[in-house]
């Protein structure tokens, strides 16, 4: 069926077709987090599209502890419920998760990153930014199944699976995760 299958890793971008950057946060974080998170990775969005064309997938909502309705699931929230669509896209281009999945051709993520501190910390002396793909550090939320798929938790889409996933170090600001997703990673 349509969907099922992972798109190419090698595959080349049709002229117009946009990247996509899908985030996330640690499970148990607030609702407050999320949206500062959101407008730091809009911000790296803005440093992306001077390169090339992007779009912003937004996490669905899910697992807000503190939020719980009764009417509302607690999974697979999408952006609309909280915010105004439009209003967000006069920033930088967003899109729901439900979209990148009809636009992408199915529930995968060609690659994801973890982002961790350095295992040896920070050192006392001049603040340097850097980021360096190393061995996480932790161990992976993320299992490989039967094919050789990565799955986990992906916002309560049982179905999306990761076909890479890589730890990435890092110490400063989120534009320097900019240089890794331009020139380091085919994946859209």
């Amino acid at each position: 069926p349509p969907g099922t299958d992972p798109p190419r890793a090698h595959a080349r971008l049709l002229p117009g077709s946009p990247r996509y950057l899908l985030y996330d946060v640690n499970p148990p974080e607030g609702f407050n987090l999320r949206r500062d998170v959101y407008i730091r990775v809009a911000s790296l969005l803005k440093t992306l599209l001077k390169s090339e064309q992007w779009a912003l997938v937004l996490p669905p909502w899910g697992r807000l502890y503190h939020w719980q309705s009764p009417d509302i699931r607690q999974a697979r929230i999408p952006w609309a419920h909280f915010f105004d669509l439009p209003s967000l896209s006069k920033n930088v281009p967003v899109i729901e998760y439900e979209q990148f999945i009809a636009e992408s051709g199915g529930p995968f993520i060609e690659q994801v990153y973890v982002l961790q501190s350095y295992a040896e910390g920070w050192k006392e002396g001049t603040w340097e930014e850097k980021i360096d793909e190393r061995p996480c550090i932790d161990q992976l939320l993320y299992s490989r199944d039967k094919h050789n798929y990565y799955r986990g938790w992906f916002w309560g889409y049982e179905e999306t699976r990761g076909l890479s996933v890589s730890c990435l170090s890092v110490q400063g600001s989120a534009s320097i995760v900019a240089p890794v997703l331009l020139k380091n990673t085919s994946a859209r």
